[in-house]
């Protein structure tokens, strides 16, 4: 009863209908493993995009942080140089965590930002009177004393 369906074939089947159940599994095996596979590099494509979208958002947020605190900090210097002396306010600007240096000059007060693989973006805000002083790189909240003076407005931290 039990008949070679190939000379090629070393498995003995029963019949034809066993031979096609058994070329079924193997084909449903293969399909099973391409859906597989096809998922596997459809979730790579998405791990890596989200990733890219990740630290991008990142250094915009680290940008925004940066845009907010020159923005605080010239506008309470301007408000402090209309008023003149002895005016003076306390202000909370929030620094983000990759600043690389801070520069006032003259009425400008800028703030230099370093992201990984060294790209450097600048910020700057412009103020009504001359600045003077100097601000640390920390992050997190910095506490600072914006003080009017004559024809100036001084900045201390503390």
């Amino acid at each position: 009863m039990h008949a070679k369906l190939s000379s090629k074939d070393s498995k003995t089947f029963h019949t034809e209908s066993d031979r096609f159940f058994s070329l079924t599994k193997a084909q449903v095996g293969l399909e099973y493993m391409l859906v597989f596979g096809f998922s596997l590099v459809i979730v790579a494509i998405l791990w890596t995009y989200s990733s890219y979208n990740v630290e991008n958002t990142k250094w915009d947020l680290q940008i925004a942080y940066a845009k907010s605190a020159l923005d605080k900090i010239v506008d309470v210097s301007d408000v402090a140089y209309v008023q003149g002396p002895p005016s003076q306010f306390y202000i909370y600007p929030n620094f983000p965590d990759n600043v690389n240096r801070v520069y006032i000059s003259g009425n400008t007060i800028e703030m230099e930002l370093l992201w990984r693989d060294g790209i450097l973006r600048n910020i700057s805000a412009t103020s009504l009177g001359n600045l003077i002083g100097n601000i640390s790189t920390a992050p997190g909240q910095h506490k600072l004393l914006v003080k009017a003076l004559n024809n100036s407005v001084q900045f201390s931290e503390g």
